[in-house]
């Protein structure tokens, strides 16, 4: 075969691979709560210390200029929204919903707000 059909061949393997990895159950989330919030919405979802207690970061323009009861009633219903969308949410008994400014392309931030709720609270 010739080299530029191997190379050709390679990629498309490649793209294949990559587009057929599982996608777990906090990227979907995130992705979710991306196309709900819209607009320029970051979101990171993952684990506080164990896998009962979901922890969801958003930053945006949305939640920029947050104060005071909006802010709180904001992060219920994003918490509410999360769980509901969740597709473990039988196994968690908490969330977290940080308001954050994500710093350069990496994972770090700084934390604006954070609200912790029980998992009952947002049934």
């Amino acid at each position: 075969m010739p080299r530029s059909r191997l190379t050709v061949l390679a990629l498309l393997l490649a793209t294949a691979g990559a587009c057929t990895r599982e996608t777990t159950p906090e990227q979907a989330l995130a992705r979710t709560l991306e196309a709900e919030y819209g607009g320029g919405t970051r979101a990171s979802v993952g684990f506080l210390n164990n896998a009962t207690h979901l922890m969801v970061l958003l930053q945006g323009p949305r939640f920029a200029n947050l104060s005071g009861s909006l802010v709180s009633s904001t992060a219920l219903d994003v918490g509410r929204f999360a769980l509901l969308k969740y597709g473990q949410s039988d196994q968690l008994d908490s969330l977290t919903v940080s308001f954050v400014e994500f710093t350069g392309r990496g994972s770090s931030y700084i934390n604006a707000q954070r609200f912790d709720f029980s998992a009952a609270e947002l049934r």
